[in-house]
């Protein structure tokens, strides 16, 4: 940025760019937003066991968003 630029014309602080909209996503998967925002929030936790349970069917990503994942 050079003197005189718009810090705001850039774009969305510091976020990165998938390429993909969750509205997006969920269009091409044909579910809902909330279940692409349950499933990001599922691989976001960093809990490697419930995503597999989630991918294998055993627990649904809705629920899976709601548990709570303590390390210690």
């Amino acid at each position: 940025m050079v003197a005189g630029d718009n810090q705001h014309k850039v774009g969305p602080a510091n976020l990165p760019d998938h390429g993909v909209s969750q509205a997006k996503a969920a269009e091409m998967l044909n579910v809902s937003e909330r279940s692409v925002r349950s499933a990001a929030k599922v691989l976001h936790s960093g809990d490697e066991e419930l995503v597999h349970a989630v991918e294998r069917g055993d627990v649904a990503v809705s629920a899976a968003a709601g548990i709570r994942v303590f390390t210690y």
